[in-house]
């Protein structure tokens, strides 16, 4: 997503949480960052058959891109969803989440 599409969204979900908070409705945002899904796998074999190198180069190139050194899980999404969802989040609303192993380098 775009930074200028990033922070409406952020905007947006701020603002939501203020208004609904009345009602007990917790908003937050989860910005994932490079996860290993069936899409990125898409996008990096055709990378990679349009650049003539195995699929293996082009998702090493992307992952030095990133701190952590790999691709996220879909898994590990779902872990902060799932903590989003329970009460033991009860007390956090208008928070945006980076999970993107550290490649964003700026606040929002």
């Amino acid at each position: 997503m775009s930074t200028m599409a990033r922070s409406a969204v952020s905007g947006l979900s701020k603002h939501l949480s203020n208004e609904l908070a009345k009602d007990n409705i917790l908003v937050n945002q989860v910005m994932p960052g490079p996860t290993w899904t069936a899409r990125s796998k898409q996008i990096v074999s055709r990378l990679a058959e349009k650049r003539g190198v195995p699929i293996a180069t082009i998702k090493e190139e992307i992952a030095q891109e990133i701190p952590l050194g790999r691709y996220g899980t879909a898994e590990e999404i779902a872990n902060l969803v799932t903590f989003l969802v329970s009460d033991k989040s009860s007390f956090m609303t208008g928070t945006s989440i980076q999970i993107d192993g550290g490649q964003i380098k700026s606040t929002l």
